[in-house]
């Protein structure tokens, strides 16, 4: 992280909320949960970046080493840290929407639908 932040020292004022989010999301992890990522507009599509990019090896490759999965399979796939962009979920959205009203919390309701 100090590398980034020499990088970009823009974000030095982030400083302790990035260290925060990082601790959340290795405890997430840790504890055998997901990444809910969102965002509007572009950052929509950055969330699907980010989610592509945690579901297989980004700077490391993560290994699978489940037997019960063929060699020749092992060999291409890696190991994914579970995570989710809510803006591809466009059926759920659509659904609730029609179903329960455009007034109500949809982003609670995802976040419940998900854990």
């Amino acid at each position: 992280m100090d590398n980034l932040f020499q990088r970009y020292p823009a974000i030095e004022c982030c400083v302790q909320d990035i260290n925060t989010a990082l601790e959340l999301m290795i405890d997430t992890y840790k504890n055998g949960g997901k990444l809910l990522v969102c965002g509007n507009g572009w950052s929509a599509a950055d969330s699907e970046h980010i989610v592509g990019e945690l579901m297989k090896g980004f700077m490391l490759r993560r290994n699978v080493d489940d037997d019960r999965i063929p060699e020749y399979l092992r060999k291409n796939l890696q190991g994914a840290l579970p995570a989710i962009s809510l803006p591809s979920q466009s059926a759920i959205l659509s659904d609730f929407i029609n179903d329960v009203g455009p007034g109500n919390d949809v982003c609670t309701a995802f976040i419940w639908l998900w854990q």
